[in-house]
């Protein structure tokens, strides 16, 4: 299973359907329902529905995700539920996190800092 317990929280529920899991990639990804409709083509309704268990993902809008290059990654999980990406999973282009966190506070530092601990001493 992808290991996304960080995101878990705004995604909750014992059976991970499909409409769960893009919710759980999107939240991974750090996109807002909005940003993840524009990149992957589906509409931003479609995308809350899905999200909310209000329709299932049609097969159109499941090629759209699992062919988007930013997304690619996911397509096992999202097919089989038993795989994982292996290694780093983040492809994006790493100025975008100095952007960030040149852009927060200390206290804000802080918090990020010991919050990443926290999610690395639970992979231990």
């Amino acid at each position: 299973m992808l290991n996304i317990d960080a995101h878990s929280w705004a995604c909750q529920g014992l059976l991970m359907t499909l409409g769960k899991k893009i919710c759980e990639i999107r939240k991974k990804e750090g996109l807002s329902q909005k940003a993840f409709a524009e990149e992957t083509g589906v509409s931003f309704k479609s995308v809350r529905n899905y999200e909310q268990g209000v329709s299932t993902v049609s097969e159109a809008n499941l090629l759209k995700i699992t062919n988007s290059n930013r997304f690619k990654k996911y397509t096992l999980w999202l097919m089989t539920d038993d795989e994982e990406p292996e290694g780093d999973i983040y492809t994006g282009d790493e100025n975008v996190f100095t952007e960030l966190i040149q852009s927060i506070s200390d206290d804000e530092l802080n918090q990020v800092i010991e919050y990443m601990e926290f999610l690395i001493s639970k992979r231990k």
